[in-house]
């Protein structure tokens, strides 16, 4: 029982001792980081979007463009792409190449969770932002460091389905401020 109640207070003096403390660790300042820089707004201004529309006997001018802006969509098994010769009233042309789009069954299931759009079509996130370590602390006062780490966007679900890969590693800093209950990244 005393062995218990003397490791609680350990373990409670070791947290307020490293949540309050004037040392800026590696760990500490990369918890810091992922709560300012990596969630809610400041992620999302890091996160890639696709814009998913679907065609229906839409006049192409480029068609091999077309094929290749479409390709992820289709070989992810979501969408099929049928480009077609179609009689384009008012162009002059006569007879032109349309592309029709649909979603496939697996293309249904799989936008239940995008985002609809208000005028059709819908966004999928495709990466979303990844820190990957602090790589160095410069404190040039007691209460002021600058802090540079490493970081990369990663696909999420859907960029995986439409072969998008990781970016290469990018490098950044922080600026981080000790205040009296503890360091906290700066704006």
């Amino acid at each position: 029982m005393k062995l218990t109640a003397l490791a609680s207070i350990g373990a409670a003096l070791m947290l307020l001792i490293g949540c309050g403390s004037k040392n800026l660790t590696r760990g500490k300042a990369a918890d810091l980081i992922k709560n300012a820089e990596f969630a809610g707004d400041e992620l999302k201004a890091k996160q890639e979007e696709y814009t998913l529309t679907l065609q229906s006997d839409h006049w192409v001018m480029n068609p091999d463009e077309e094929k290749r802006a479409l390709r992820g969509v289709v070989a992810s098994g979501w969408v099929n792409a049928d480009f077609h010769r179609c009689a384009h009233q008012g162009l002059g042309f006569g007879e032109a190449i349309c592309l029709q789009t649909t979603l496939t069954d697996k293309g249904r299931q799989a936008s239940k969770s995008w985002n609809k759009l208000q005028f059709g079509g819908w966004k999928l996130i495709t990466s979303t932002a990844e820190l990957i370590e602090v790589t160095g602390i410069s404190t040039p006062t007691a209460t002021e460091a600058e802090v540079e780490y490493t970081w990369r966007s990663v696909p999420t679900d859907d960029g995986k389905a439409l072969g998008i890969p990781a970016s290469k590693t990018r490098t950044a800093s922080a600026d981080l401020q000790l205040f009296d209950d503890g360091w906290r990244v700066s704006r």
